[in-house]
């Protein structure tokens, strides 16, 4: 099974399910937003992440954007 990463940090022990998408955005303007997975994070299949920031030991049921997840 496959995932996709782009433009992003992943921490140590961090799981990506089957389908899953981690992605940041690369550098337009002045603005550039990448995505960063603390330790342990687990983003279940299927699931899309886009420019968030993850706490460590999260585990990510749902696709979220643009956010900070405690």
């Amino acid at each position: 099974k496959n995932a996709c990463v782009l433009y992003s940090i992943i921490g140590e022990s961090c799981k990506l399910g089957p389908w899953s998408r981690v992605e940041g955005a690369p550098l337009v303007g002045d603005k550039q937003s990448i995505a960063i997975l603390g330790k342990d994070v687990s983003v279940l299949k299927e699931v899309h992440i886009r420019s968030c920031i993850v706490l460590p030991s999260k585990n990510l049921s749902r696709s979220a954007k643009n956010e900070v997840l405690l």
